[in-house]
């Protein structure tokens, strides 16, 4: 990560999947704000309060990071697979290594650190615009006391678990990426293979850890 190219190269990986995602990100975080609201408050007749509680708890352990890292999924991961099978496939590969460039670290470790750093801040930045659209909408004038019964989720032990899912499901995404996009052999058919394989193998991935964090506390619990 000390050279220059490599460094230059997760610059433009994390503008790339995290820059470049936050309109989306903003417009998904909004409308997850205002569709709770309504849903829970005006169409169930829960309490304000109980609302933006409950819509913060779940927005930390796991609204929040999953629907950022089906976010990235589908917007970044067949591209990155795509880019990875085209350098295999032309040949590209391994003209880097004869130019004694590393291509491990100057095409594979920019995008497997950035898509999980960039997961990671698109979470927090799709949680506070969930929860700000919910407060809006659900508050006609700022309220104390709903706002410290609001955060009573947030929790060290919560928080802690929303950054792991992001950067776990990053990484998942940034791997089943690089993978499909290593396999890539023969023509250009094997481009657009590669990146289908990267959305599918991702999703399988992502819905696999998620299950694998709701079923740990059963499993340690005692008998």
């Amino acid at each position: 990560m000390r050279r220059a190219p490599v460094q230059a190269a997760l610059g433009r990986q994390l503008q790339q999947c995290g820059l470049r995602a936050l309109p989306g990100i903003a417009c998904l975080g909004a409308a997850l704000g205002l569709a709770a609201v309504q849903q829970m408050h005006h169409v169930y007749g829960a309490n304000v309060d109980f609302t933006l509680r409950t819509l913060l708890q779940l927005l930390l352990s796991e609204l929040a990071p999953l629907l950022t890292a089906l976010f990235l999924l589908t917007r970044s991961s067949s591209g990155i697979a795509a880019e990875v099978a085209a350098l295999r496939v032309h040949g590209e590969w391994r003209t880097l290594a004869a130019m004694q460039v590393d291509p491990l670290a100057f095409v594979l470790l920019p995008r497997l650190l950035a898509i999980p750093l960039a997961s990671a801040l698109l979470t927090l930045y799709l949680l506070l615009i969930a929860q700000g659209a919910a407060v809006l909408y659900a508050l006609d004038a700022p309220d104390q006391a709903t706002f410290y019964s609001m955060l009573e989720p947030l929790t060290p032990a919560m928080a802690l678990l929303c950054l792991s899912k992001s950067l776990l499901f990053g990484a998942l995404t940034a791997a089943s990426s690089c993978l499909a996009g290593l396999a890539a052999e023969g023509d250009w058919p094997a481009v657009s293979q590669a990146s289908a394989r990267a959305v599918l193998f991702g999703l399988l991935a992502i819905v696999a850890a998620d299950a694998l964090f709701a079923l740990l506390p059963a499993l340690w619990s005692p008998a």
